[in-house]
């Protein structure tokens, strides 16, 4: 039989200090409202401490807030259930008991852990109210509501590891999104740094320098000037400000007369003529080649340039002088710089072959005179600077006269740089085309090497195996005339 509520004269009595902790829990609650939103609204106006209180209320405020309620909670459900049923506050006769709902709400809140003290309120209640006779205990009663209260607990502590495990997880994932971000930013930058180096300057020294003969071509072709008049002195000024990103730079005429004359004939931005005793002009004459101020151990205190290339002519006296005065801070690099004294004294070596090609044309008159300033250019770049470069010969022997004939167009057709590569005979079309020259500028062995592979491969995937095995070419570094005259013998070699 299930017990019941005895109703005697002091239950009122018994009942009244339940109420008063009903009372003091509803005040407490009241005034932890209060005091939480006097707290808000005072570290919103004063936000320097919001994050140190906020912590503090994590480590500390939280945990005693978890006790009070875990110790309030199922007090408040009994005195409720003392109101609703005096004789049975704990429901224990009643299809459902209602005052465990205080425990399992707990249990739900908190956990198993913090619903014991609940339960333990429950059971002296009861002993209390019984006169603590445990004969009459109700175990299916208290048996059932402790099975519920774990298994509400254990469903409280999956869902909370589970939610832990989520909110690492997203933290993980916002700090990778956050690296991630930096990091495409980072690159993002450098592309736009990339892109715009790579539109203001051609990618290569072999680029500028092709493109410095194309130019130097169109302006001479039909001039007939010396070079000390500096033909095309703007137009070479252009190039190089656009290829080194000079900003105020002049070139000037230079002439001994009692003493050395600097005669202004370009220039870019304002500038003025420097002095014959400037020392970076000093050095220059002193090295010829370009000196600057980052790169010459050079007293150049006094000097109001940042660079010097002075230019002589086939008897060693100097007639041209390149100032640089100002460049971008990026550009003051000794690749730029190196490239800079390249180009230009490029230029002085396309003025001297403009003098020479007559007698090299009278020397070797089987060669073709564009072909012959070519291999004169390279010749004089690698005897100044150390670079090398080549001359190739191909060739196509085959019994089949049409594939061998159709091999050599192709390589000629597939040519990378086909500026620099020559027909021969000149003008030869379908059968008269004997060999195809080829002038392939800063390039060692292992670079002529790759060379041919790559022109053989590309042929190979347009003609096939027999095609490719129908090509032979013969290589020689230029490095000095005798380039030419092996040239010259190639070239009188009869057709296969």
């Amino acid at each position: 039989m299930p017990s019941t509520w005895t109703q005697t004269p002091s239950l009122t009595r018994r009942a009244s200090p339940l109420r008063w902790l009903v009372l003091l829990a509803g005040a407490w609650g009241a005034v932890r409202l209060l005091l939480m939103h006097a707290a808000q609204r005072f570290f919103k106006r004063y936000g320097r401490w919001r994050r140190e209180f906020g912590r503090w209320l994590l480590l500390k405020g939280s945990a005693t807030a978890h006790v009070l309620e875990a110790l309030v909670i199922p007090w408040i459900a009994l005195v409720l259930g003392a109101q609703a049923r005096p004789q049975d506050p704990l429901f224990s006769g009643a299809d459902f008991p209602w005052t465990w709902l205080g425990v399992w709400l707990v249990a739900l809140r908190y956990g198993s852990l913090w619903a014991v003290p609940g339960v333990l309120a429950f059971v002296l209640v009861w002993g209390h109210v019984n006169g603590w006779n445990w004969a009459a205990w109700p175990r299916a009663y208290f048996l059932g509501g402790a099975l519920t209260t774990l298994l509400i607990g254990e469903f409280t502590s999956m869902w909370r590891s589970r939610a832990t495990a989520y909110a690492d997880m997203r933290q993980e994932l916002e700090h990778n999104t956050q690296v991630l971000t930096r990091r495409l930013y980072l690159m993002k930058l450098s592309h736009d740094d990339l892109e715009a180096e790579i539109v203001e300057r051609p990618a290569t020294l072999r680029d500028a320098l092709r493109d410095l003969r194309a130019t130097m071509k169109l302006l001479t072709r039909h001039e007939d000037d010396p070079i000390h008049a500096l033909p095309g002195a703007g137009s070479i000024m252009a190039f190089l400000e656009s290829h080194c990103a000079l900003m105020r730079a002049g070139m000037y005429r230079v002439q001994w007369k009692g003493g050395w004359q600097l005669e202004e004939v370009a220039r870019l931005g304002r500038t003025r003529n420097p002095s014959v005793h400037d020392p970076l002009f000093v050095e220059s004459l002193r090295w010829d080649r370009l000196v600057h101020r980052q790169i010459e151990q050079v007293d150049d205190l006094g000097s109001e340039m940042l660079a010097a290339c002075v230019l002589r002519d086939a008897t060693g006296e100097p007639y041209a002088l390149l100032a640089v005065f100002q460049m971008p801070l990026l550009s003051l690099t000794e690749d730029n710089l190196r490239k800079l004294g390249v180009l230009f004294e490029s230029y002085g070596d396309y003025l001297h072959i403009l003098d020479r090609i007559g007698s090299l044309g009278a020397e070797l008159p089987e060669v073709p005179r564009e072909l012959l300033g070519e291999c004169e250019s390279w010749i004089r770049l690698g005897q100044r600077h150390g670079e090398v470069s080549q001359l190739v010969v191909w060739r196509a022997r085959s019994d089949d006269a049409e594939l061998a004939e159709q091999a050599l167009l192709t390589l000629l057709e597939r040519h990378a740089v086909g500026a620099n590569a020559w027909v021969w005979p000149p003008g030869a079309q379908g059968a008269e085309l004997r060999c195809v020259v080829v002038v392939l500028g800063l390039a060692d062995a292992s670079a002529m090497r790759g060379y041919a592979r790559r022109l053989r491969g590309e042929v190979e995937q347009l003609l096939g195996e027999e095609g490719v095995r129908t090509l032979r070419h013969r290589a020689r570094p230029l490095d000095s005339a005798d380039a030419l005259r092996w040239l010259r013998d190639e070239l009188k070699e009869p057709a296969p």
